[in-house]
């Protein structure tokens, strides 16, 4: 299965995975068959209930064309090009993310 794939699986990630879609270079790069998913990232992926707690107006903005570079942003916070478990996050005080390639 591709990332994409793997988080459409869960109904509770549907958000997120919409707001993905908005990144066509993004999305393009998740339906890529050549990754292997378990040795590539994790994804921290907000649920659903996650984004319920943002103002619905905020949510509408962010998944707006003219916004992408916000929302990528925001998107590249939930990655993390390694593979991290649940060991490795115990004691962590900050994790590395995608977000911190090219600042």
């Amino acid at each position: 299965m591709t990332l994409l794939q793997v988080l459409e699986t869960n109904s509770q990630l549907s958000t997120f995975c919409t707001l993905l879609g908005a990144m066509p270079e993004l999305k393009k790069s998740m339906q890529n068959e050549d990754l292997v998913l378990d040795t590539i990232y994790t994804v921290f992926a907000p649920t659903n209930a996650a984004f319920a707690k943002l103002d619905r107006e905020v949510l509408l903005k962010i998944g707006k064309k003219d916004n992408l570079p916000v929302l990528r942003k925001m998107v590249r916070h939930h990655f993390v090009e390694d593979v991290v478990t649940l060991e490795d996050i115990d004691g962590m005080v900050e994790i590395d993310t995608l977000s911190l390639i090219g600042t």
